[in-house]
This record gives C-alpha cells, structure tokens and sequence, in this order.
C-alpha cells in the first residue's frame, strides 16, 4: 500500500468488481479477471499488484487486498505495466498494448461501447442509445465506479495501431490498411470480404496483417 501515494491514485470507491467482472461475458475489463501484475516506474522502482485495465475509464486499475479500487495516475512517472506477460504503455491518459512479436510490430486500442438499456417508443418497439462521447462516458463513471448497471450491453472494442513514416495509424478501416500496404489493395478487399473483417476486433485485423505483410 505504501507505493499508491508516490503515483497520486485516485481513490474510487467499487462493489464486487473482481466478482461482477468475472461473471459479464462480454467485460468492460481487459482481462475476466484482476490479476498480479507488475508497474514499472521511469525510476526503474517496480511494484506488483492486482491489475486490470477498464475500458470504458481507458484507466488502469489497481483492485488491494482489503481496501478500494484505485485507478493508477501521474503516468508520466510510469514506464510500463505487465499482465500475463502482456505489456502496456501509457499515451496521455490512456494505456496501448503492445505486440512486439510480429513481422510488423503494432499497439491495440482497448475501449468498448456501452449501450444504454432500450426505451419504449411505441407499437412495442425499443430504441437504444450508443454512449461513445467523452461527456456521456463521464456521466457513466460517476456511478460506475461503484458497479456497472447490469440493464448496460457492453461490446468491446481493440484497434490495431501502427507506426509508418513517424505517423500513428490507426487500422479500424479498409482504406487506412490499404493505405499502409499499397500495392495489395486487392488481396486486402477480398480477404476482408472473405473473412467479414471486424476492424474493430484486433484480432480479426492481426489475421489481415499476417496475409499482406
């Protein structure tokens, strides 16, 4: 616990997380579950802790033992998180994964959408509304904190992010991956239409990198 002033936590207070996470097919975590992670300091100073990364927040969580989840900050202090041996860097305010074992190496994305639970709006039918703005994810948090209503749908969302010509390239449609690999813009489409490519699925668009690299 002695580590958590050095990094400016803020203090959030949370419900049964691990456990509701857990139980949600489709999480608003990364991971189903905390797990015992490790936080590099530019110091070089390592800490290990139960880790996971929110993906409605786009904030790192850090769940101790006894005591309330905490969301980790002054993230310019911080070099790297490791979970399950996967290793994630911070941006700003968020945090990209990054995948250094491939032919092209790439950052991932995580964030989800969070749809509001469906309104009457006559003749039986139900409307739906999509929360993707900063303002609505704002509002979301502040009850979120304590526990995700269970009337949410969440479906996540990874993007592949890569580095050409000193540009950030964020990979989430046809055009932008053709634009990476010109020259193969027909295998692109017909593997995409082939494969009914999800560009916001990392793992679809991993399978797409692997046939134009």
């Amino acid at each position: 616990m002695k580590f958590l002033m050095p990094f400016c936590l803020v203090i959030a207070i949370a419900q049964s997380a691990v456990s509701q996470t857990a139980a949600n097919k489709k999480s608003h975590y990364v991971f189903p579950e905390f797990i015992n992670g490790t936080v590099k300091l530019k110091s070089g100073i390592k800490h290990e802790a139960l880790l996971n990364y929110n993906t409605i927040l786009e904030s790192m969580v850090i769940s101790p033992k006894g005591a309330p989840m905490v969301t980790l900050s002054d993230l310019e202090n911080v070099e790297a998180v490791y979970i399950n041996d996967r290793k994630f860097i911070p941006s700003g305010n968020i945090f990209y994964e990054v995948v250094a074992n491939e032919k092209l190496p790439y950052f991932i994305h995580y964030t989800c959408k969070a749809v509001a639970p469906g309104e009457a709006i006559g003749y039986g039918a139900t409307s739906q509304l999509t929360n993707t703005s900063a303002s609505v994810v704002k509002e979301l948090a502040r009850f979120y904190y304590m526990k995700l209503p269970e009337n949410y749908t969440i479906t996540p969302i990874s993007n592949i992010i890569v580095v050409k010509d000193d540009k950030y390239i964020n990979l989430n449609n046809y055009k932008k991956v053709a634009a990476v690999f010109p020259g193969k813009e027909d295998l692109i489409k017909s593997f995409v239409k082939e494969n009914k490519t999800d560009f916001n699925n990392a793992e679809d668009v991993k399978k797409l990198l692997q046939v134009v690299q």
